[in-house]
């Protein structure tokens, strides 16, 4: 992706005023460029604000919120108020980020929301195939296509009726179905942190900035160049180079997430597995769905967008972007001659049309 650059410049020049940090977060990296003219140390903030997200949603880390929901037997207490994060008219006052389980509890709401708008093809529950496929917290193990007993029974324990979400008051509760039943925030927690970066930047009257964690982005305001952020799609090939860009695309006030399967896999006997676990199947997901990039105001709604529309392939990925305005998608797929093809949703055009100017 096209980013202003990284390392951090902590005095920036008064003709600029802007600001560029990074650091390494969700085991990969982040790199905010940002108009700043509070003085603050925004840099050291951004890193505390990632610790306590990564706190509560990292499944590498024991002593994690999500970490101790997936080790718990049958329920688990929830010590945060569920309606702090909604209001009658359907907006969101600013919840208390500092409770210690505020984070788990939004991850949970907006993966739970994407569930059921996907048709349970995004799936926070899948988190025991994700382990059994070797992309999770646990070592990796290669297993065969082959093994279909065992993924059945692992399909069990997937499916987010095996979570109910039990409240009373201000004292709530999510009760497992079955010991083994646990979550997996990573298709939509570095875009949620994105959007928490992007609140705590705001609040410092910052009004131009560019947040991007693991490749997810979301721009509000103005670049450096007094422009639109201008941000490269990559090309979806294992030996692509680094700045071998399929679109180039310009963001205002909007987030933009990609997932693809050309990257993160594994080989046994010539079969690629993809890290993509389909939640239906219990298998790898294959498709001729190469990368699937999201445009949304939010960042973990694109985030989580992205990875339901590699599950459902190319066909149902174009259906499900019809079918919700909120978002907009750039489809890139491998066509029957071996070549790649690209579908864009009606909106992308505008997006388009605002980088040529």
């Amino acid at each position: 992706m096209i980013l202003t650059g990284c390392g951090n410049q902590q005095n920036p020049t008064p003709h600029s005023q802007f600001v560029k940090f990074s650091g390494q977060t969700m085991g990969t990296t982040w790199h905010v460029t940002c108009r700043d003219t509070s003085g603050k140390p925004l840099g050291e903030f951004i890193d505390s604000l990632l610790v306590g997200i990564n706190d509560e949603v990292s499944t590498y880390i024991p002593s994690s919120v999500i970490s101790r929901f997936n080790q718990a037997d049958s329920s688990f207490a929830i010590a945060f108020d569920f309606e702090q994060l909604f209001l009658p008219d359907g907006n969101s006052p600013a919840p208390n980020w500092q409770s210690g389980q505020a984070h788990f509890v939004a991850n949970y709401i907006a993966a739970s929301d994407i569930f059921f708008q996907t048709n349970g093809y995004f799936d926070p529950t899948v988190m025991p195939l994700v382990n059994y496929w070797g992309f999770g917290y646990e070592p990796r193990k290669k297993h065969s296509l082959k093994d279909s007993a065992a993924v059945d029974s692992l399909l069990d324990l997937v499916g987010l009726d095996r979570v109910i979400h039990n409240e009373f008051g201000k004292s709530s509760r999510l009760v497992k179905s079955a010991p083994g039943v646990q979550l997996d925030f990573s298709a939509i927690a570095k875009g949620h942190a994105v959007d928490i970066i992007v609140l705590l930047l705001e609040s410092m009257g910052v009004r131009d900035a560019l947040v991007e964690i693991g490749g997810e982005v979301r721009a509000i305001g103005m670049s450096p160049r007094g422009a639109p952020w201008r941000i490269g799609i990559s090309t979806p090939k294992e030996d692509a180079a680094q700045g071998d860009f399929e679109r180039i695309v310009s963001l205002t006030n909007l987030s933009l997430a990609t997932s693809g399967n050309y990257r993160n896999y594994y080989e046994i006997d010539g079969v690629k597995h993809s890290h993509t676990i389909n939640p239906k199947t219990g298998f790898p997901e294959h498709n001729t769905l190469l990368s699937a990039s999201v445009f949304s105001k939010e960042c973990r709604t694109a985030d989580a967008w992205a990875t339901a529309m590699m599950v459902v392939g190319l066909e149902s990925a174009k259906a499900l972007t019809l079918q919700n305005p909120s978002i907009e998608s750039i489809l890139i797929f491998g066509a029957p001659d071996g070549s790649t093809d690209v579908w864009e949703s009606p909106g992308i055009q505008q997006i388009l049309k605002a980088t040529n100017h």
